[in-house]
């Protein structure tokens, strides 16, 4: 099986020109590029997935995401990232923030440690039929967002007060 590759990037998320190997330690100064996803019904529910119990922090429930790999742009990333993990096929998405700095900071209960550049991004327009991905995804749903789990994990809970914020201030800006 060949080993999953993602470029190393400065804190702006430019490549730095040389790829690193998912699981070796991460050089001081390199930043890795993941996508987040949250797909979101007209009602307003959220799909959230809950992390196998093998994974890191298994059993919590989570947006769907993972990593930009080497050569992949973050859209790119975020419509493969989706479809792996819950079977759907995003026909449109919409970047509501990249986010970098110390709160990007990441220490795994394994003692890996990573710094991210996110690309958050939201869809309410996809299609299929949602399942599970092996080894990585134990369930996911839809939940209205005042009946989230309450093993949600602490990055969600923040993205998805950014993302509230994100939503409601397009909603106030007047169009025409």
């Amino acid at each position: 099986m060949a080993k999953e590759m993602y470029d190393a990037c400065d804190q702006a998320g430019n490549p730095l020109g040389y790829a690193l190997v998912r699981g070796d330690p991460i050089p001081e100064g390199v930043w890795h590029l993941v996508v987040e996803v949250f797909s979101v019904t007209a009602g307003g529910r959220v799909l959230v997935t809950r992390r196998h119990p093998d994974k890191s922090w298994g059993g919590y429930w989570e947006y769907t995401g993972g990593s930009v790999l080497a050569g992949e742009r973050p859209r790119e990333a975020a419509r493969r990232e989706l479809l792996e993990e819950t079977g759907l096929t995003v026909r449109t998405l919409e970047l509501y923030g990249v986010y970098a700095g110390p709160e990007e900071h990441h220490v795994y209960p394994n003692g890996d440690e990573v710094y991210n550049v996110e690309f958050a991004y939201t869809s309410r327009d996809w299609s299929g039929e949602m399942k599970c991905q092996e080894g990585e995804v134990e369930d996911l749903r839809f939940f209205a967002l005042d009946r989230l789990p309450e093993t949600l994990s602490g990055q969600t809970g923040r993205r998805l007060v950014e993302w509230r914020r994100y939503r409601e201030t397009l909603e106030a800006v007047p169009i025409g």
